[in-house]
């Protein structure tokens, strides 16, 4: 198995449990609010299909700012439809626990194709590298650029472009998630002023565990300036 979504060989015969609608394969991943799953769905005898599901952690399903910050990322995910985010589809409760149903994504994150590269001391070709960033810097345009049903400008920011947020597909796909600490200037303003303090400080509590493990933050600078300038640096932080 690979990264957060991965791969797994079903010649593995992995054991299975029921989650509402779907069998739970295995376990995929685990951050600080949320795990993630390799679900399969019946939908007919001989007929079934691969999902991620991402849930709140059991420590974490009744806590309230945890389970807003959830809801939060789900509606800023469902109706994002781009080759290079990965494709949220619906956000429910499942047997008690808050839930996501994503696509499973085959292939592994940068972070471990970083990895790799060191462990064999070698080095990302320039045209595999401009790949990568062509396909990433789409996918931040088109968020940069969304606009609703009303054709309202939601103005999102990502917030979290990290390697560890970028997934590498086996077919050369690149697709970004993890919308967790996103920010939107499209939502109503007392939803909003009451929703980026929440967001600021569930993050800082994830994001001090995960600088302690190491990991990369590419656009913690700019997370308190203004949404519009957010944008362009967002942009500039990849770049």
């Amino acid at each position: 198995m690979n990264g957060p979504f991965g791969e797994i060989g079903m010649s593995e015969a992995p054991a299975v449990r029921q989650f509402g609608p779907y069998d739970l394969i295995t376990r995929l991943g685990v951050g600080g609010m949320a795990e993630t799953w390799l679900a399969l769905r019946r939908v007919a005898p001989g007929v079934h299909k691969f999902l991620a599901l991402k849930c709140i952690l059991p420590a974490c399903n009744d806590v309230a700012e945890y389970v807003r910050l959830f809801y939060h990322e789900a509606g800023i995910s469902l109706n994002l439809e781009h080759p290079n985010i990965i494709s949220v589809w619906d956000c429910s409760v499942i047997d008690g626990r808050h839930t996501m149903v994503m696509e499973y994504l085959r292939g592994v994150t940068l972070r471990e194709v970083f990895v790799r590269m060191r462990e064999r001391k070698v080095k990302m070709p320039l045209e595999v590298a401009s790949w990568i960033g062509v396909q990433i810097l789409e996918a931040l345009d088109y968020l940069h650029q969304y606009r609703d049903d009303a054709g309202e400008w939601l103005q999102i920011v990502h917030r979290d472009v990290t390697p560890d947020n970028i997934f590498v597909c086996y077919d050369g796909l690149c697709r970004l998630f993890d919308f967790g600490v996103a920010r939107s200037g499209g939502i109503d303003n007392d939803i909003q002023r009451g929703m980026i303090p929440l967001i600021d400080r569930v993050s800082d509590r994830i994001r001090s565990d995960t600088v302690a493990d190491g990991k990369e933050l590419r656009c913690d600078a700019e997370r308190h300036a203004g949404l519009e300038e957010d944008v362009q640096k967002e942009l500039d932080s990849f770049v």
